[in-house]
């Protein structure tokens, strides 16, 4: 159980960190996901997820990885910058 847990937690790093890579070098309006602080346990994330993934069957189709960017989009989007307003004359 235990080497299982590890992978899991280390697979999970791993795709978080790879889109965050990807993210950084692109655009810094437009990151895909934006976790909060402090960022939420390994187990409160997972049990997240598990419930995430089984409230749509479908979601189950997915590969891990993008089963993971999907939820953590939908549970943590980043907040949209203020709509600018020109100003009045």
């Amino acid at each position: 159980m235990t080497a299982a847990r590890n992978f899991c937690q280390g697979f999970a790093e791993g795709a978080v960190e790879m889109a965050l890579s990807y993210a950084a070098m692109g655009r810094q309006d437009r990151q895909p996901f934006c976790l909060p602080t402090p960022r939420p346990t390994h187990d409160q994330a997972l049990s997240q997820l598990v419930a995430w993934a089984n409230a749509d069957p479908k979601r189950l189709d997915d590969t891990p990885v993008v089963g993971l960017i999907r939820f953590l989009i939908q549970q943590y989007p980043c907040p949209r910058p203020a709509a600018k307003h020109p100003a009045a004359k």
